[in-house]
Formats: structure tokens, C-alpha cells, sequence
């Protein structure tokens, strides 16, 4: 049965189309799962959770420009849109919760394919270049606080 992002992928494609939402909000989107409460694994073990991103990432892959740079969030979202690996890279969606291992490789080709997305919405936003660069990096430290390598 397909999953139904529509309603999360129109909203979150409103901030890609309107000029002064995506200034106003660059990098101030969380997400949270809602019913979950009394399941005792971490978000990233809902295989339900894990494919609702995964659809939802198919749809909008903004995620560098738009999500707020949090390990947190950026350590959830990555351990759902990535499969397990017991190789080196270590992705923690939080300080007190179990780890979860990654292959390194996948998690290198997962931000290059949400880089060229950024690329172009910067582009036709204007930015400049530094203004771009900025931006991913916020992101990029994020995600670095993520990792145990």
C-alpha cells in the first residue's frame, strides 16, 4: 500500500515556492511522529517512520536548505532514509539513545544527491555563492555531530 505524503510533501513544497518563506525559514523545519508514544524503540527502528520519510524524501529533498541544523533531526532523518550497515560510520539521533551503524559510502552518496536540489534552489534564489555555502555548512556541522567515526 502506498504511503500518503501528500498533504507533508504540498506543505513542505510551499516553502520551496514561496520566495519569502524559503528566506524566512532556512533551516527552521523539525518533524515529529505523533502515536508513537508507548513504542519503546527510537524512530529510526519504525519501519512505518522510516518509510514515511523515506517517501516524503522522494518528494522534497530540501532537507540541507531547509531543516534545522540539529543533530538531532539530522541524525533521525538520516537513519531513516539509510539502510543498516555494521560498517564505521556511527549515526546517534540523540545523547541518551541507542547508535546505529551506516556504510560511510551511503551516507556520502545520500548528501551528494541532496546537494545538487540545494544547488539549485540557491540558484534561483540568488544566492551567492558564500550565501550558499553558508547554509550547507550550518547543515554539515550538523550532520558531523551526528557521526562517531
Amino acid at each position: 500500500m502506498p504511503l500518503r505524503v501528500g498533504r507533508g510533501a504540498a506543505d513542505l513544497m510551499t516553502l520551496v515556492e514561496d520566495e519569502r518563506l524559503r528566506r524566512q525559514l532556512t533551516h527552521s523545519v523539525f518533524f515529529a511522529f505523533e502515536g508513537w508514544g508507548d513504542d519503546p524503540r527510537e524512530v529510526h527502528e519504525i519501519l512505518a517512520c522510516r518509510r514515511y520519510l523515506q517517501a516524503l524524501h522522494a518528494q522534497f529533498p530540501y532537507w540541507l536548505h531547509f531543516l534545522a541544523p540539529v543533530p538531532d533531526m539530522w541524525g533521525v532523518l538520516l537513519l531513516c532514509l539509510l539502510e543498516p550497515d555494521g560498517d564505521s560510520v556511527t549515526l546517534m539521533p540523540g545523547s541518551n539513545r541507542r547508535a546505529r551503524s551506516c556504510d560511510p559510502d551511503a551516507v556520502n552518496r545520500l548528501l551528494q544527491d541532496m546537494i545538487r536540489p540545494l544547488q539549485l534552489l540557491h540558484e534561483h534564489m540568488a544566492l551567492t555563492q558564500e550565501q550558499g555555502e553558508a547554509i550547507l555548512e550550518q547543515s554539515l556541522a550538523a550532520i558531523r555531530g551526528t557521526m562517531s567515526l
